[in-house]
């Protein structure tokens, strides 16, 4: 679990960390990297790194929701055309094939899918497809399964993208998404 107040010098500390073991996961399993190695790459004390994780794995939380942060901040999610919304998506996280493949490598996608499904039901909930079930009796359930569906079938599409190297195109994912997703 991560422990920070968002103060500049834990976020300092976070990113540092967070880099470093990004780098050392370049060359060495996410298993095989010790605390140790993490904090001297980044040249940051064991006793700093346990004031705002838990565990290593706290560091893989705190990249993928920075990412994820980016990602909401870059795209425009209320695009009413899902064309440019996908594309958008996809040329986000091709730029970030680097990050995805590790931790793909780490047997790590199914946490990454964990994380960024609650990040942006958090985010949604408050955003995006408010009026899609208004005239529903049970609509916020109904937007809470919506919402799931699209996410898991988006994490879904980057694993398998991630798997087979990104060898697919951002246009050819786009057209599928596109042509396969339910029309609000």
């Amino acid at each position: 679990m991560l422990k920070h107040s968002g103060n500049r010098q834990a976020i300092h500390s976070l990113d540092a960390l967070s880099k470093a073991l990004f780098d050392l996961m370049q060359d060495d399993s996410f298993e095989k990297i010790t605390i140790t190695q993490i904090c001297q790459t980044a040249q940051i004390s064991r006793r700093t790194f346990y004031r705002h994780c838990s565990r290593k794995l706290d560091l893989i939380d705190y990249l993928i929701q920075k990412q994820i942060r980016e990602l909401l901040e870059s795209v425009d999610f209320t695009c009413a055309d899902p064309v440019v919304l996908y594309h958008n998506f996809f040329r986000y996280w091709r730029n970030r094939s680097i990050l995805l493949t590790l931790l793909y490598r780490s047997h790590l996608f199914p946490h990454f899918s964990q994380v960024f499904t609650k990040c942006c039901l958090l985010w949604m909930e408050d955003r995006l497809m408010r009026d899609m079930l208004k005239d529903h009796s049970n609509q916020d359930s109904l937007r809470l399964f919506y919402n799931s569906f699209l996410i898991g079938g988006l994490c879904n599409v980057l694993e398998l993208w991630t798997a087979e190297d990104f060898k697919t195109s951002v246009q050819d994912l786009t057209y599928v998404l596109v042509t396969l997703a339910p029309d609000k």
